[in-house]
């Protein structure tokens, strides 16, 4: 976990579906220029690591988490869109864009992460987006061309999806979960890690590019887009305060994950109207 107020790295061990070799890398995914040698166990959890290295480590434990929540939720697996044809080439991660932001190419076959605003803020260390854009690459997996749509309500439930999938991943890993809401005593009603995304890339230093709490007002894809995303996080919001415990939340995400995601394998004409309307059917 990249603490953006204090600039250091919380390490916490996970588990992620997959035994990468160095890179790291496995059948999905290749951090370019990765060099990272994973331990005598096979684990990428050495001590000695540089700064870089854990950048590579964490951008891939990141990506291939997405990639296993999407896969539970849909029930399949995801073949990149240029594998349709018995190919196996892997979605390159390429940390240190020399470009601001980041962002999925399926022509290139990559994922850009690149700097945010001034001196070395790179977002490869953001758990949101590299999330974010793993699930870009995801939903065109699952939609092909769906990505290139022109339609502003569809390009706003994508980019919703792809901001609401690192909530529901930070809250079902209890580290992180802890973390966001460790100061505000389990109230997810107050600004807290997890509500704000890309913590630490906005006009404050730990300031949110978005906000789950404080969705953005307008008529562009990504305002809409934040309304939905507003709209699922209160439903959340909901769902923890009525649990009886964080296991007890925990399975619910889980179920609501599927639940939230599913519609998008289905739905040929997208719209956070229509979306909501398949998922309370």
């Amino acid at each position: 976990m990249w603490n953006a107020e204090n600039r250091e790295w919380d390490l916490i061990p996970l588990t992620i579906p997959s035994r990468p070799r160095k890179g790291p890398r496995d059948r999905y995914l290749e951090v370019v220029d990765g060099n990272v040698s994973p331990d005598s166990n096979g684990d990428f959890i050495r001590e000695d690591y540089t700064d870089e290295e854990i950048d590579a480590v964490h951008a891939f434990a990141v990506a291939r988490l997405t990639i296993d929540l999407w896969e539970k939720a849909v029930g399949k697996k995801i073949v990149w869109p240029w594998n349709r044809f018995f190919n196996f080439e892997k979605l390159e991660l390429r940390l240190y864009s020399k470009s601001k932001g980041a962002r999925y190419s399926r022509d290139s076959q990559w994922i850009s992460l690149g700097f945010w605003g001034p001196g070395e803020r790179f977002v490869c260390k953001s758990f949101d987006v590299v999330a974010h854009e793993t699930t870009h690459a995801i939903i065109e997996s699952i939609i092909p061309d769906l990505e290139r749509t022109n339609s502003t309500e569809g390009r706003a439930v994508v980019e919703s999806l792809c901001d609401t999938v690192p909530i529901l991943m930070q809250m079902r890993i209890k580290e992180f979960f802890d973390a966001a809401t460790g100061g505000t005593k389990k109230n997810l009603r107050v600004r807290n890690n997890i509500s704000e995304f890309g913590e630490g890339y906005g006009s404050g230093n730990v300031d949110g590019v978005r906000s789950a709490l404080h969705p953005k007002q307008g008529d562009d894809h990504y305002s809409l887009g934040s309304r939905m995303t507003g709209t699922i996080y209160m439903h959340l919001i909901g769902i923890w305060e009525r649990s009886a415990s964080y296991e007890d939340f925990r399975k619910q995400v889980l179920e609501f994950s599927k639940t939230i995601l599913r519609p998008i394998t289905f739905l040929k004409e997208i719209s956070p109207i229509r979306y909501f309307s398949e998922y309370n059917n």
